[in-house]
């Protein structure tokens, strides 16, 4: 289970990355969204934290991103 994949499962459910992650009771949710879209014989490889590693990944690097993205003010 890579980035992008959990990325693309994401938009296709409706969850956007900038709203969606801040709240903890969606992260469970995506969490849960995503592990139901791994094959039964597989989710015990992947298991759910691994996913919501990959998801609290996801969201500090969507964090650092908007903040380096945000306009500098000179002193």
């Amino acid at each position: 289970m890579d980035k992008e994949k959990v990325l693309e499962i994401l938009k296709k459910a409706g969850i956007n990355l900038e709203t969606g992650l801040n709240n903890p009771q969606l992260i469970e949710k995506a969490c849960t969204l995503v592990y139901k879209t791994i094959p039964i014989p597989f989710r015990w490889f992947v298991g759910k934290k691994r996913i919501k590693n990959i998801l609290v990944t996801l969201k500090d690097k969507h964090i650092q991103s908007a903040s380096s993205k945000a306009p500098r003010v000179p002193r």
